[in-house]
């Protein structure tokens, strides 16, 4: 996301006097998409819980589009820049949300998959880090699933035999899959259901793994294209 400097004075009753601030402003309208340099309507420092303390370490700014004439919310917070201190963009309202595109092939058999899959990508990006890994759990179960349906030809019965998701991976894909990959991102993802954890890893692993079967799919597919474009000129013959 590209952001923007502005510098602002911010008037404290309490000490009865002016701060002069430099706040990062994010540079795109989330309602009506354009790039803008907001107009700044009112901006004073948050106060602490029950109490009239200023709390110095956030900025809360309420801003003008110019385009669309609508209100969005924006928070700094104080951060550490080149030794000194200083404010960063920390989160705004409405967030606007970003969607990660997949090949073609992965949009055919699974947009279940492309749906969950970007919520979960959408509360990384809103900090809820506690709800990512569950979102990417269960939309990798989605486009595995959704794979053994479209592609593979089984049919619910057969993939609900298999009781767990593992049990799947290891029963019913193909044994050219890197199937150890898939294994570990569904114990990733399962870690984050649970209140102690097995394995040391980041949502950016998982998401690694994820990509990982996703190519997996992208050439398996091209594969089969190509095996039934030959076989069908063979016949032919």
């Amino acid at each position: 996301m590209e952001k923007y400097n502005e510098n602002l004075m911010i008037y404290v009753n309490e000490y009865r006097q002016n701060f002069e601030q430099t706040i990062e402003m994010p540079n795109c309208c989330p309602y009506c998409g354009n790039k803008v340099n907001f107009i700044i309507q009112y901006k004073d420092f948050f106060y602490k819980n029950n109490s009239d303390a200023v709390d110095f370490d956030k900025i809360f700014i309420a801003a003008t589009c110019p385009s669309c004439y609508k209100t969005v919310s924006i928070v700094n917070r104080k951060a550490i820049c080149l030794g000194s201190d200083c404010y960063v963009l920390l989160n705004y309202s409405p967030s606007p949300k970003e969607e990660i595109k997949f090949n073609e092939s992965i949009t055919q058999i699974s947009p279940d998959f492309i749906r969950i899959y970007n919520q979960a990508y959408n509360a990384k990006l809103a900090e809820f880090d506690e709800l990512v890994g569950c979102g990417y759990r269960k939309a990798l179960e989605f486009l595995i699933v959704d794979f053994l349906k479209k592609v593979i030809n089984l049919s619910d019965d057969e993939i609900k035999k298999e009781k767990t998701l593992g049990a799947k991976i290891k029963n019913l894909l193909p044994e050219d899959f890197k199937k150890q990959t898939l294994t570990l991102a569904t114990w990733m993802g399962n870690d984050e259901t649970h209140y102690y954890k097995e394995y040391d890893y980041t949502n950016g692993d998982l998401e690694k793994h994820i990509k990982v079967f996703c190519n997996l799919i992208e050439n398996y597919m091209v594969e089969k294209e190509s095996s039934e474009k030959v076989n069908a000129k063979q016949s032919n013959k």
